[in-house]
């Protein structure tokens, strides 16, 4: 199996890719959960009938 200076390059590019995408995900991740706790918060106030 040879390889040529195209395809190592593809092979880094697509690596690199693969790392973002997942640490993209990851970082999303807290966002998400942060996100549902101030919802739930804000649901709750707006159902509360004393306000």
């Amino acid at each position: 199996m040879s390889w040529s200076v195209g395809s190592s390059w593809d092979a880094v590019v697509m690596i690199v890719s693969l790392l973002y995408r997942v640490t993209r995900k990851l970082l999303a991740v807290p966002g998400i959960l942060l996100r549902r706790d101030t919802t739930k918060e804000a649901e709750l106030l707006g159902l509360d009938p004393g306000s």
